[in-house]
C-alpha cells in the first residue's frame, strides 16, 4: 500500500485542503533538534547575589515579574535558582531577612549554549523545572543566560514562520495533542 500511496490517507485528505503536517524531512518539524540554546536563551537575566541577605534580595526582585532567579557568586558563577516565594517565606520567618542567600539557594541543573533545544526540554522534564541556567563552562560556570519554556516555544514558532506560510498557524488550543491548522 505504501508503494502505491506513500502518503497516509488522513494526511492526503488534509493536503487536499492545502493543510500540510510537519514531517521529519521538512525543515520546521524538528527545529528543536537543530536550534541551539544560545539562539533562544534570554541574555543578561536578573540575578541575585549569593553574598547578600534575603531581605536585600527580596527588595531587588520585588519590582520584577519573574518567579525564579539565578543566584551567582561574586565572579558571576552560577550557584543555583531561587524563587521569589522562597525569599518571601524565609524573610517572614524570625531573623530570616538577615540570612545569607547562599544558605537557602536551591541547586539546579544547568546547560551550555551549544546544546540543542531538545536536550534542554529533556533536562527540564527530568528536573521538573521550566527554566534552566545557561553557563559558560570554560569560564568556570559563569552565568551567561537563562532559558525558559517560553523561550523554547518562541524559538520554535519563529522557525515555523521562517519556513512556512505565515497565513497558517497552529491552533493554540491543541497543544500536546493533534496539531490543527487554521486560517488567520
Amino acid at each position: 500500500a505504501r508503494h502505491f500511496r506513500p502518503t497516509p490517507i488522513y494526511e492526503a485528505l488534509l493536503e487536499q485542503d492545502d493543510i500540510h503536517l510537519p514531517h521529519r524531512d521538512r525543515r520546521v518539524s524538528h527545529a528543536l533538534e537543530r536550534l541551539t540554546i544560545g539562539s533562544a536563551m534570554t541574555t543578561n537575566p536578573t540575578t541575585i547575589s549569593a553574598t547578600g541577605s534575603v531581605g536585600e534580595a527580596l527588595k531587588q526582585v520585588e519590582s520584577h515579574d519573574f518567579s525564579t532567579y539565578p543566584v551567582v557568586d561574586e565572579g558571576g558563577g552560577f550557584l543555583g535558582l531561587l524563587t521569589k516565594s522562597r525569599l518571601r517565606r524565609t524573610a517572614a520567618s524570625e531573623g530570616g531577612a538577615s540570612r545569607n542567600v547562599s544558605a537557602i539557594v536551591e541547586h539546579a541543573s544547568h546547560v551550555q549554549p551549544e546544546y540543542t533545544l531538545v536536550r534542554a526540554v529533556v533536562r527540564m522534564e527530568k528536573s521538573g523545572r521550566r527554566q534552566l541556567a545557561v553557563v559558560d563552562r570554560k569560564a568556570g560556570n559563569k552565568l551567561i543566560g537563562l532559558l525558559t519554556m517560553s523561550d523554547i516555544v518562541r524559538a520554535h514558532a519563529h522557525a515555523a514562520l521562517a519556513v512556512g506560510d505565515p497565513d497558517r498557524t497552529v491552533s493554540p488550543g491543541l497543544i500536546g495533542g493533534t496539531d490543527a491548522f487554521e486560517e488567520k
